[in-house]
């Protein structure tokens, strides 16, 4: 497996809608692409097939926001996130 880790930005633009920002070579550059309050960053190992359960993307984070309420019950109410209980 190749352990070379890149950073993806999307913007959250509503709903399940993302716009696609870019794909960078570390996280600081990754961050300095999020211009936007409702960008996030994610981390991406290539060649790392994942698996086809719906689960939140390990690492993803919206550097702009302390608590992701809104957008996690969106995705939840989605069925993208694993509801437990």
């Amino acid at each position: 497996m190749n352990n070379t880790k890149v950073w993806v930005v999307q913007k959250w633009i509503q709903d399940l809608e993302f716009e696609f920002c870019g794909v960078f070579s570390t996280e600081e550059k990754a961050l300095a692409a999020c211009i936007h309050k409702d960008c996030y960053v994610a981390p991406v190992i290539l060649d790392d097939k994942v698996s086809e359960e719906r689960i939140p993307w390990p690492g993803l984070y919206y550097p702009y926001y302390e608590k992701l309420d809104k957008i996690e019950k969106i995705l939840k109410e989605a069925g993208c996130i694993k509801v437990e209980g």
